[in-house]
């Protein structure tokens, strides 16, 4: 969150339109200003701890497709010159095979 969405939100209900507070936002002196600042940085902080912990762990297969696809994509590459598609095909198909024979 900015200053000025802390500035707005408190300014809600006062019947001002929001081009008259952020006209109103833009006078404000840098110590008017400070206090908002300061909100929003805790505001932005709160928020960014919520979104890391709502961030899920990545699956086993995912951490083992991250591992072994490069390896497999660049032999898929030399096995399919020019045709990308198949050679992803092709390297997706080698790592689910490896996971699945783990």
């Amino acid at each position: 969150m900015s200053a000025l969405t802390v500035f707005v939100k408190q300014q809600a209900g006062k019947g001002m339109s929001l081009k008259e507070k952020v006209a109103a936002f833009k006078n404000l002196s840098a110590a008017e200003k400070a206090p908002l600042e300061k909100e929003a940085a805790e505001n932005l902080e709160k928020r960014n701890a919520i979104r890391a912990s709502l961030k899920k762990p990545a699956s086993k297969f995912a951490l083992f497709t991250k591992e072994h696809f490069p390896g497999e994509y660049e032999k898929a590459k030399q096995a399919h010159p020019g045709d990308r598609k198949a050679a992803f095909k092709a390297a997706i198909a080698a790592v689910a095979k490896a996971y699945k024979a783990q």
